[in-house]
């Protein structure tokens, strides 16, 4: 399911910029006298104005986010709709995912092999040199590990082993980065390899393990893992995006769309959808870093 909000990869937009304009529920009018003012709703209709500061890295994904531009080569942040599967079949999760969104899984077949999901990139636009960088959560349900790997344009498999379970890495191929941490109940992984050079198109494949075993007897339309918040973009920048079976952004539509994003109105944050009422603005500071301001409107706050 499509839902636009707030990258949780960036940080929440609480920072020392950020107020909340109390909503005008009243109507005035200038007299001779005095004004006179009449109440003309009961709802509210408070207007935060979003803040944050951030890396130069952060930043621009914040704008890709703004703009709905492309952001990942791997389609759709929390669907599998356009994967291949070996020894598997696509799965509707029964629990919601990390971004309270539905998410799908690997269902295993009961042949004995590998049990893996795999989608194919674009080829185009690769230079010599490139890196490929794959960020997506991940929890284990039948099973406990995941080995998630890129393939690159020379057709060589590089990436690491997932401990679902724990987050530890393990069987960390050479001249790949990975780092993992707990997300909202599931795995966070982000992997950066080379994507060599050669005549291959680029593919970035997970698959179930079974006591650290790849090659495996299923068990038979039992999910395995389940995917969510899946980014896969050139160069080493790990910043999730929510984005769309084309990979665009879901983000505030250059400033036009309502977004779900945690606030704070007192009493603690709640989860409201808002909508920019002025272009973003942002200000550079020292060290590369930036510091926007939205000022927004938010529904049901």
């Amino acid at each position: 399911m499509s839902v636009r909000r707030w990258p949780d990869g960036l940080p929440p937009p609480l920072g020392p910029g950020y107020r909340l304009g109390l909503a005008d529920a009243a109507r005035r009018t200038e007299m001779e006298v005095a004004v006179r003012a009449r109440r003309i709703t009961t709802s509210r209709r408070d207007r935060p104005v979003l803040s944050a500061r951030l890396t130069d890295a952060e930043f621009e994904a914040l704008r890709a986010w703004w703009g709905d531009e492309a952001v990942s080569l791997a389609g759709a942040s929390d669907s599998l709709e356009h994967w291949a599967f070996t020894g598997a079949t696509r799965a509707a999760l029964a629990v919601p995912g990390p971004d309270a969104v539905a998410c799908d899984a690997l269902a295993e077949t009961a042949g004995t092999g590998e049990h893996r999901a795999e989608v194919t990139l674009d080829a185009a636009g690769w230079v010599e040199g490139d890196a490929c960088t794959a960020v997506l959560s991940l929890l284990g349900l039948t099973r406990s590990g995941a080995r998630v790997a890129i393939r690159g344009r020379d057709g060589v498999l590089r990436g690491a082993t997932l401990d679902l379970a724990t987050g530890e890495l393990s069987a960390v191929d050479a001249g790949v980065t990975a780092r993992s941490r707990p997300h909202r109940g599931w795995q966070r992984l982000q992997l950066t390899a080379p994507a060599g050079e050669g005549g291959e198109t680029p593919r970035l494949r997970v698959g179930a393990l079974d006591a650290g075993a790849a090659d495996y007897a299923g068990s038979d339309g039992a999910a395995a893992l389940a995917f969510g918040q899946v980014n896969l973009r050139r160069g080493a920048s790990g910043v999730f995006v929510p984005c769309d079976a084309t990979g665009a952004a879901l983000g505030a539509a250059g400033g036009s769309a309502w977004f779900f994003c945690e606030i704070g109105t007192g009493g603690g944050l709640v989860r409201r959808e808002l909508l920019p009422l002025a272009a973003l603005r942002a200000s550079p500071r020292p060290g590369l870093n930036w510091e926007f301001e939205i000022e927004t409107e938010a529904r049901d706050a």
